[in-house]
């Protein structure tokens, strides 16, 4: 059987060392890890900060925007009211103007008449003076 023999104050010394550079270590690295952790965080507070600005504003736009297609749609539909009135208001104004040309028409129908009248009354008085 082989004996274990006990560590010399040099190997514990040794081991205490090696112990005590990892520990180092482990805490550095350690503090590095809560520092990033730490900076993540700050990041994403901010990115979530920017974030809900961007939300807002974007929602503000948006609302702006829907306003905007409101207060044109009321516009679209008195320009088409006016245009329909318009509409109508040309043509009862080209139905007055065809009325007048046709009353016109009527009355030069009439003084023609009226002239051939004369005319064949004049034609029949000669007819009878010459017979």
């Amino acid at each position: 059987t082989t004996q274990k023999s006990w560590p010399t104050e040099t190997d514990l010394l040794q081991s205490s060392e090696k112990l005590n550079r990892v520990i180092s270590r482990k805490k550095k690295t350690f503090s590095r890890s809560k520092s990033l952790e730490n900076e993540i965080k700050k990041e994403a507070q901010k990115f979530d900060e920017e974030f809900e600005i961007f939300k807002e504003k974007k929602a503000s736009e948006l609302k702006s925007m829907e306003q905007e297609i409101l207060s044109l749609h009321s516009e679209l539909e008195n320009l088409n009211e006016k245009n329909s009135l318009f509409q109508k208001s040309s043509q009862q104004k080209e139905i007055e103007f065809q009325y007048e040309n046709l009353q016109a028409a009527k009355l030069r129908n009439s003084n023609l008449n009226e002239k051939i009248q004369s005319l064949k009354n004049h034609c029949d008085n000669l007819k009878k003076s010459n017979e």
